[in-house]
């Protein structure tokens, strides 16, 4: 008897820890819903009530939530699960669950699967496109007000599988580089002194290149007998 009590308290202390409930409090809108990490939760929904939870998400990485309502109720209520992009948007194809809880049941289960974020080319892909934080909501609805709102007992599984991307960034734009400023226009006025100038060293050296041969021919003439 002591070693069947010494095995199962060895056991329960070896227990995996993804098995352990922690309780959570869900908010009542976007704002004020608490950021929880994967896991198994408990929490109390109360009829015509709406929980809100975060729970961040990255590129690569897929959410998935289960929750199990359990209780009694006189009226029947819509029980929703619901997956929430960080804009805040529901995804009513791949990332809700719904079904009826009357007076006949004593729980019901639900249960959401996202897809991957980032990734492209289904159904709903424009709702994970972006890292972010991720947003569950679980509701219970009735149009019949005759009776008082029910406490539902609620278990929550929060689920983040995949590996984790870095984001995808732009390439940085070469820097653009500055043209080369075009030469300054030269005037009439530099063209035509310019022309002047250079027919002034033209005569100049021809008229120096005739005193130069008269020079000598002179000397000629007086060395001659």
């Amino acid at each position: 008897m002591r070693r069947a009590l010494a095995g199962l308290l060895l056991a329960l202390a070896w227990a995996p820890a993804s098995q352990a409930q922690s309780s959570v409090e869900g908010g009542g809108s976007f704002n004020d819903a608490p950021v929880v990490k994967p896991g198994r939760y408990t929490d109390t929904l109360r009829g015509s009530e709406t929980l809100f939870y975060a729970i961040e998400v990255k590129r690569g990485q897929k959410l998935a939530a289960t929750a199990t309502v359990s209780g009694s109720t006189d009226t029947t209520y819509a029980v929703r699960l619901q997956i929430f992009s960080p804009a805040r948007e529901s995804d009513s194809l791949d990332g809700e669950d719904s079904t009826s809880f009357s007076s006949f049941d004593d729980s019901v289960s639900l249960d959401v699967t996202g897809q991957t974020v980032g990734e492209t080319g289904t159904s709903s892909d424009e709702h994970y496109q972006v890292s972010g934080t991720y947003y569950v909501a679980l509701s219970a609805t009735s149009n019949d007000t005759r009776f008082n709102p029910p406490q539902f007992d609620t278990q929550l599984q929060f689920d983040v599988t995949g590996v984790a991307q870095p984001e995808a960034t732009a390439s940085p734009a070469a820097p653009e580089q500055d043209e080369p400023a075009p030469a300054p226009p030269v005037s009439a006025d530099v063209r035509s002194g310019n022309g002047e100038v250079g027919m002034v060293i033209v005569l100049a050296l021809s008229l120096g290149a005739l005193l130069g041969f008269a020079a000598v021919r002179l000397g000629r003439l007086r060395s001659e007998p």
